[in-house]
């Protein structure tokens, strides 16, 4: 300890910041991700350190219950629920993969939507179907409930998915735009369970990007406006604002306040100046962040500029970070060898690369296409998914990978 008093203040002080750097704590015991080291962080990182089991669940096909590309995907405590991109009804499933009833009709009536843009949990077991103008409650049966008008997906007030909340209640977060300053504000809104405004609380300005798109040739501008993305960590409701640099937590008695918080580096011009969509960093809070007490994770989308190794159709691929709450590291996920996406290396049964798409308290879940699935299990040493791909043909509904967290 004597020896502590012979350094100079202001290099002790730079000791002090690098190892509060170095495990992604400041001083505020707000952690901060570095996105530039994540990036060089790449690793194949094993299931089983943070999942027990894993199930494949395949969907019931027939002539009513068959789905197209799956669009949104939503799981409650005893079924499965999916939309399709041109579906006009929620296909419901039990939980073990029975088809059970086609949910919502397309029409302007009542209860009617005029297309679903994405799906969310309601309270009781139930189902919400967003569309662009308002939000459509069903009850655990299917029944319709009531309709939420003017919290859709599009126009001056756009809504995210909204999330049952306590006492009956829902939160959601959304964005107005202001015409006459043209300026956008993010909110956080608690409705109870007959629609009305509990509480309507302001998260700070907007954030609209400007982008580029390449359409027939020629560049067209087409700012896209982000909305904050709120998802449930334990009892907290957390969402991370429309421009992705700072996670938040809600808390009713005090507000908002800082979670996490995006450090971008180098990256940080192709994220936020870069015009030219095929080009920049997306970051991607939805369909969720997913949140456990041993990591964090979230998607962004990469151009071949950053990830070389996969483009997806529009010249860009999503890939997955992982933060680890005891490592106190980002890391960004390897991409499996046959499929090439980010993805969790399945060391439990040796099956399918895992790449969630939703969580459910300790469940996360993954939606394989009935081809990749038999083309997958070929390759695998999974007995289980080798069984389940013995019965399927390539015009089979999708199977549902369910991951159980230790």
């Amino acid at each position: 300890m004597k020896n502590l008093y012979k350094i100079p203040l202001f290099i002790l002080s730079i000791i002090l910041a690098s190892c509060s750097e170095e495990n992604n704590v400041d001083s505020t015991h707000i952690t901060v991700l570095n996105i530039e080291e994540g990036i060089k962080n790449m690793s194949d990182i094993q299931l089983s350190k943070y999942a027990s089991s894993v199930e494949y669940i395949p969907l019931e096909t027939s002539n009513e219950s068959f789905l197209g590309e799956i669009s949104d995907f939503v799981a409650t405590d005893s079924n499965f629920y999916l939309c399709s991109t041109n579906g006009n009804s929620v296909m419901e499933f039990s939980s073990d993969g029975k088809f059970v009833k086609a949910i919502g009709t397309k029409g302007r009536g009542p209860g009617e939507h005029m297309g679903i843009d994405r799906i969310f949990p309601t309270q009781n077991e139930g189902i919400g179907i967003m569309t662009f103008n308002k939000s459509i409650l069903y009850d655990k049966s299917g029944n319709y409930v009531m309709e939420l008008p003017g919290f859709g997906n599009t126009g001056l007030n756009r809504a995210e998915r909204l999330l049952p909340y306590k006492n009956d209640k829902y939160i959601f977060s959304y964005l107005t735009t202001d015409t006459t300053e043209n300026k956008r504000t993010e909110n956080l809104c608690i409705i109870d369970s007959t629609g009305a405004v509990v509480l309507n609380y302001g998260l700070g300005n907007g954030y609209e990007k400007p982008t580029d798109y390449l359409l027939l040739g020629k560049r067209l501008p087409m700012p896209r406006p982000f909305v904050a993305a709120l998802y449930k960590y334990n009892d907290e409701y957390r969402f991370a604002n429309g421009r992705f640099d700072t996670v938040f937590t809600y808390l009713p008695d005090y507000g908002k306040k800082e979670c996490y918080v995006m450090e971008y580096g180098k990256y940080y011009s192709l994220t936020y100046e870069t015009l030219e969509y095929e080009k920049r960093i997306d970051a991607s809070a939805n369909p969720q962040l997913m949140e456990t007490d041993d990591f964090l994770l979230f998607r962004m989308s990469l151009p071949t500029e950053v990830w070389t190794m996969y483009n997806g159709a529009d010249g860009k691929a999503d890939v997955l970070f992982l933060y680890d709450k005891t490592d106190k590291k980002l890391s960004l996920l390897k991409p499996d060898k046959q499929n090439k996406i980010s993805s969790f290396v399945n060391d439990i049964d040796g099956g399918a690369a895992f790449t969630p798409f939703y969580m459910k308290d300790n469940i996360m879940y993954q939606i394989i296409d009935a081809m990749t699935f038999i083309e997958t299990a070929r390759e695998s040493g999974s007995p289980q998914m080798q069984n389940i791909a013995a019965q399927l043909t390539d015009e089979s509904n999708p199977v549902i990978m369910a991951v159980r967290l230790k």
